[in-house]
């Protein structure tokens, strides 16, 4: 990659994100490097280079990616908008937007077939509710790996999508095994890009756990959720991580801690002003009182 070419990246994502040289800099070099890279006078070293990725939220191959694939701006966005769609439950935009991209010539590589094939069998199960073929495409995805021994973040979080489908299918001990792999596959990464897939897992298997009634180990991985937002300052699932350690404390009669941790989860889920979850656990609360009361 030419020097230019690093400066226009780093610029153009910047702008996007709208910060000052001054903020991207903060802790990894000067303002006056930052803004050298971005008119192309200097390249930054490996390590300047990393974190300056970092702060961005872009991994190192994006670099190079935009080198090589002259529409990887326009796969990026494509990815980033069926993502948002999927949080959002929009599974009937996510299908139509792949069937008219499938024949793309641009999605015809591993990593792109990949991607399709696994949002294909989301929306396989939640808008025909076809078990067999929404499992048919999530393994033809999993088998797209470049590796079986050693998952990447992409492979892990299909694993947590198989998993969570076999949950809403009440089939936990399978959904299980599906989230201890996927937990065993991310504790052999050596640099994790996203703490939030760690933050699902987590949440996905103390769910489980709760299920099969396995409350003392639920709560350890509610534990390990909630740390790991207090460490990278994540509000991600910081309101459901404390509502499931509420109902695993319920279930193993500590009705004084459990209460708490259900308004500290109904005291978040306001700030966050998360209407629906809001509504939810003041309805459990009243729920809980009517069964104390009798």
């Amino acid at each position: 990659m030419s020097i230019q070419r690093i400066g226009e990246v780093v610029r153009e994502i910047r702008k996007y994100l709208n910060i000052s040289q001054t903020e991207l800099a903060k802790g990894i070099c000067t303002q006056a490097l930052i803004s050298k890279i971005e008119k192309g006078e200097v390249i930054p070293s490996a390590e300047i280079l990393y974190y300056i990725a970092k702060r961005l939220g872009i991994t190192l191959d994006y670099f190079f990616d935009r080198m090589e694939n002259p529409q990887f701006t326009y796969v990026q966005e494509f990815f980033y908008q069926i993502r948002k769609l999927i949080r959002e439950r929009n599974y009937e935009e996510v299908s139509l937007l792949i069937k008219a991209e499938r024949n793309n010539p641009i999605f015809r590589n591993r990593e792109n077939r990949q991607f399709l094939s696994w949002h294909e069998g989301i929306c396989a199960y939640y808008l025909e509710h076809n078990l067999r073929k929404s499992m048919e495409f999530l393994y033809e995805a999993l088998d797209l790996a470049v590796s079986m021994e050693n998952y990447t973040e992409k492979e892990i979080e299909i694993l947590n999508s198989i998993g969570i489908i076999y949950s809403e299918e009440g089939r936990y001990k399978e959904a299980l095994e599906i989230f201890s792999r996927a937990i065993r596959h991310m504790n052999g990464i050596t640099f994790v890009q996203d703490y939030t897939i760690y933050l699902r897992l987590f949440y996905n298997y103390a769910k489980v756990l709760t299920q099969l009634e396995d409350y003392k180990l639920s709560l350890q991985y509610c534990d390990k959720g909630l740390m790991l937002c207090l460490q990278h300052e994540y509000l991600y699932l910081f309101g459901e991580l404390h509502y499931q350690k509420a109902e695993n404390l319920l279930c193993l009669r500590h009705m004084e801690q459990a209460l708490d941790f259900f308004h500290k989860s109904l005291m978040i889920f306001e700030l966050q002003q998360n209407h629906t979850f809001v509504e939810y656990v003041k309805k459990r609360l009243q729920e809980i009182e009517q069964e104390h009361r009798a």
